[in-house]
């Protein structure tokens, strides 16, 4: 499920890598998109994902910090 997030709810942005971006909004969950290869993107899949795309599997944990390397 893509979820679109709007400039005023991301914390933090991570986005200094080719390959993927990664957000956390306000209220700690995390977004990623970008090239899925390998699994990098934290969906389950190797899929790319062209905007803003929820974790699933970290919902319910709030995210504090994301490091992209």
């Amino acid at each position: 499920m893509v979820h679109k997030i709007s400039a005023s709810a991301v914390i933090h942005h991570d986005g200094f890598t080719v390959f993927l971006s990664a957000a956390v909004s306000s209220s700690g969950e995390l977004y990623t998109w970008g090239r899925g290869n390998y699994g990098r993107l934290g969906h389950g899949c190797s899929e790319d994902h062209k905007v803003p795309t929820l974790v699933a599997g970290l919902k319910g944990v709030c995210v504090m910090v994301i490091i992209v390397i």
